[in-house]
């Protein structure tokens, strides 16, 4: 099914392997969490609604599923539905947010000019062990230039050990 994915990438044949999936019943449950995926990943930017009912149908979907899912939500129109899906990854504490979790949030705070959310996922940052990895960093650097806070971004700024181009 996955090489199917990747040959023909197209919402008909997404589709079709789709309803596959659900009327077969003798479709191995191993492959079923990855296929979903597959899928999810094609489809995220295209159609978020359709995503978001493939995320609900993948046996405990990974980090990676949830991540593509806000990035989807963050390629369409700005909306808090990326924070309300990371608050309820936080309530649901499986799968754990990861690097890009935070950055793909931040990046939806800096869009929203959400500046109360954006220093709580900073929080979280800091709480959760990622308050010094660069890409992160970043990510919080640009939420604070975009939300006109020049003082924390300076905080932020001077925090970072080894400054890129990007900084």
């Amino acid at each position: 099914m996955a090489s199917l994915i990747q040959k023909w990438p197209n919402m008909r044949v997404l589709d079709q392997i789709h309803a596959h999936i659900f009327t077969h019943p003798h479709f191995p449950p191993s492959n079923l969490s990855f296929t979903l995926s597959e899928i999810l990943c094609f489809v995220a930017y295209r159609n978020v609604p359709y995503t978001k009912r493939l995320l609900s149908q993948i046996p405990n979907p990974t980090i990676f599923s949830y991540n593509t899912l806000i990035r989807g939500l963050l390629s369409k129109n700005p909306c808090q539905e990326p924070i309300f899906l990371f608050k309820k990854l936080l309530h649901e504490k499986f799968p754990k947010s990861n690097t890009f979790t935070l950055a793909f949030l931040l990046k939806s705070c800096s869009i929203l000019a959400a500046l109360k959310e954006g220093q709580q996922i900073h929080r979280h940052v800091i709480a959760s062990g990622f308050g010094s990895n660069l890409f992160v960093h970043t990510s919080l650097l640009n939420f604070y230039m975009k939300c006109e806070e020049v003082a924390l971004g300076r905080i932020v700024f001077n925090e970072i050990t080894e400054k890129n181009v990007v900084a």
